[in-house]
């Protein structure tokens, strides 16, 4: 796999699929889903108009400390964030770097190569973080932040480290209080 073409290439789809989301969205959220194996790319956003009724919600239901962690979930859980607008795109491109991840993924397995996951993370993280460096996000608010997350996995130091490097300070350390819950 060409890790740098790969790269230039999900940096587009991110692109493609932030510039289709409908104007005057007031976003919270944005980033990249995968599964424990890094073999699938989901493309997530939420609102703030959908996080706010989620805490809301909680509010309703959860006091003190309860309600801080159940904050800190409804903010950073793409699972309940509005939209995987990748499945609804179906574009070309995303599905074209899905096979490859796959393929990438499968002869590294073979291969006895135990860390390819974690090299698709980077390959992730090193996506949003290059995508973040463009123009692209300079109109949405201060609290808008880009995300990775990995489905039903704990948080190791390796992802708290890209994490550090996606996110800014404050979100930093509410992700991290997050991925202690």
């Amino acid at each position: 796999m060409n890790k740098e073409k790969f790269i230039e290439e999900l940096i587009e789809s991110l692109i493609y699929h932030f510039k289709s989301i409908k104007e005057n969205t007031q976003l919270i959220s944005f980033g990249i889903y995968t599964d424990g194996d890094a073999s699938t790319i989901g493309i997530h956003y939420n609102t703030k108009e959908k996080l706010e009724k989620d805490l809301n919600h909680a509010q309703t239901e959860y006091t003190g400390e309860m309600f801080e962690t159940m904050s800190l979930y409804y903010t950073f859980c793409m699972e309940e964030w509005i939209k995987d607008i990748s499945e609804a795109l179906r574009e070309e491109k995303l599905l074209e770097l899905q096979a490859i991840i796959n393929k990438y993924g499968e002869e590294e397995y073979d291969k006895g190569n135990e860390n390819y996951k974690d090299e698709i993370l980077d390959l992730f993280s090193e996506a949003l973080i290059k995508t973040k460096e463009t123009d692209l996000f300079k109109n949405e608010s201060n609290d808008f932040f880009i995300h990775l997350e990995v489905s039903d996995d704990f948080t190791d130091d390796k992802m708290l480290d890209r994490m550090s490097n996606i996110l800014n300070e404050k979100r930093f350390i509410d992700f991290k209080k997050y991925s202690e819950d």
